[in-house]
């Protein structure tokens, strides 16, 4: 990588974090809700191309049933999956928000 894309790439990073300042600030990243660019802010080791990727196997295959089931999206490997595991969850919406969830319509 030379210089001039080094440096796009550092910036396109800082513009990612600073899109999402409150990403760090409140826990762990849903893989089931996310965007590509949510997970790439989030995750080391995960730029955007990757994140994409996250995101297209979820749309073809469902929701993730663990943070384990990551590697199955090419590209990403126990390693990835072990430094990122703290970063990520995989809670739907009902046991994100368990009060939502016990409201009667």
């Amino acid at each position: 990588m030379h210089v001039p894309t080094l440096v796009r790439a550092v910036l396109a990073a800082f513009v990612l974090l600073l899109s999402f300042p409150s990403l760090a600030e409140n826990g762990p990243v849903n893989l089931n809700q996310a965007s590509a660019a949510e997970i790439a802010a989030v995750m080391k080791g995960v730029g955007e191309k990757k994140a994409q990727a996250i995101v297209a196997y979820r749309s073809q295959f469902g929701p993730f049933s663990t943070v384990d089931e990551l590697v199955k999206v090419k590209g990403i490997g126990p390693g990835t999956v072990d430094k990122n595991r703290d970063r990520l969850t995989v809670e739907s919406a009902e046991q994100a928000s368990p009060e939502l969830s016990q409201v009667k319509p």
